[in-house]
């Protein structure tokens, strides 16, 4: 994989372009991922089938796990909340207070404000 996303490249156009061609999506996906072309990836994933593009969608996550705003996305997409909330930043409160209120169901509201509430007084300590 390249650290980040290549411009226009003939051959690895060439390469995807049989690979759609063909039906393989998942060889398309697996050039592109090798280039960098994350959106590219995630379009032709998202054409070749759920199972790909989850695939495909789980390694966007791991390779921007360090990236804020991907573990934030990866929290919301994957309902994964609970586990956001306990890794959350305590400077940033707010920020995973306004993500509960957008996206926590009923259900999960108050147990997860809870579990932010404890873990702002265990920050405080």
């Amino acid at each position: 994989l390249v650290s980040q996303a290549v411009g226009p490249n003939p051959v690895l156009d060439a390469a995807v372009k049989r690979a759609v061609i063909v039906g393989n999506f998942e060889a398309a996906v697996d050039c592109c991922l090798r280039f960098g072309r994350m959106a590219d990836a995630l379009l032709l994933a998202a054409t070749g089938g759920r199972e790909l593009f989850q695939r495909t969608q789980e390694r966007y996550f791991e390779l921007m796990r360090d990236q804020p705003f991907a573990v934030m996305t990866h929290a919301v997409v994957n309902r994964g909340l609970e586990s956001y909330v306990a890794q959350s930043d305590p400077a940033t409160w707010k920020e995973t207070l306004a993500v509960l209120c957008t996206y926590a169901s009923t259900e999960e509201f108050a147990p997860l404000c809870d579990a932010l509430a404890a873990r702002l007084l265990r920050a405080r300590d």
